[in-house]
């Protein structure tokens, strides 16, 4: 029996290690596609066909540039891998690189967005992710045995890049994690959603930090990931080298760590600007 291609897809990609997130972005991708040609055999849809689609995507579904290029990749995964079929005639043209700084938020906000998280769970989740500078899909992955109190390290099992590293475990978050675990005595998942045999979803974690954030009354628009930003800015600004806080983010490359000396400046908050030389104090008529 002949076994469906999108089975053979995830049965590929399972073989090749891609993490569950990929997996499913890719099938999805490939599954959109043909559901755009009203359920055509992948195998009949041209390589003009898919340009179209793509550009469809981005022109009537107006979907950023970011979700059409992960669409590109599903689909060229399909032709390129399971079907064997010559993908250099669809693509999407490189976009301008757009440079973007981290959105960090103040100690004194995130004091406030712990202060109106009364549930312990979410607030133990908020202060692993700010107190360790885990990504979300990291900290809800976390199980119980990566918590090394003794050490005082967290241990995290195939971050981004299928990479396994350390991160400190600060004393506040080793004792607000004892009253987690008195009040909620977790046995696999470190965190749990409504079903305590799975971890909480990534889904979930954002939906409970836009509600924290709203109660709280921080405006700038940002999700649950500004709590890892928050992490690097706040170590950089306590004067830790790039080096040690790239290891503790798990940055494959030291770029991407030092996106974040272009928020945290300390010095410049002491420059002095010219407008304030005492030339062009004017007294009002």
């Amino acid at each position: 029996m002949a076994i469906p291609l999108g089975e053979q897809m995830k049965e590929h990609m399972l073989l090749r290690n891609f993490s569950p997130q990929t997996i499913k972005a890719y099938s999805d991708s490939a599954k959109g596609l043909v559901r755009y040609y009203k359920g055509l055999p992948p195998g009949k849809i041209t390589n003009s066909m898919i340009q179209q689609y793509l550009v469809h995507r981005i022109k009537k579904e107006e979907v950023s540039w970011n979700t059409c290029h992960r669409d590109l990749y599903g689909i060229r995964y399909l032709y390129a891998e399971i079907l064997n079929r010559d993908v250099s005639k669809f693509f999407i043209p490189g976009r301008k690189t757009l440079k973007r700084i981290p959105q960090a938020l103040s100690q004194v906000q995130i004091q406030r967005l712990l202060k109106v998280t009364s549930n312990i769970k979410h607030r133990s989740i908020f202060m692993t992710i700010y107190g360790s500078g885990l990504r979300v899909s990291e900290a809800n992955q976390l199980i119980v045995s990566d918590i090394e109190s003794t050490r005082k390290m967290i241990r995290i099992n195939q971050g981004k890049g299928n990479k396994d590293r350390y991160t400190i475990l600060p004393e506040t978050l080793k004792t607000q994690l004892e009253y987690y675990f008195h009040g909620y005595h977790p046995k696999h998942w470190l965190y749990t959603g409504r079903d305590q045999s799975k971890p909480i979803s990534v889904a979930a974690i954002q939906q409970v930090f836009y509600q924290a954030k709203k109660k709280s009354g921080i405006q700038q628009p940002c999700g649950v990931h500004s709590l890892r930003h928050s992490f690097a800015t706040h170590l950089l600004e306590k004067g830790w080298d790039t080096f040690t806080i790239q290891r503790l983010l798990g940055h494959r490359h030291f770029k991407t760590t030092a996106r974040y000396l272009h928020i945290c400046q300390p010095h410049i908050k002491d420059v002095k600007s010219p407008l304030d030389d005492p030339i062009f104090t004017f007294e009002e008529d």
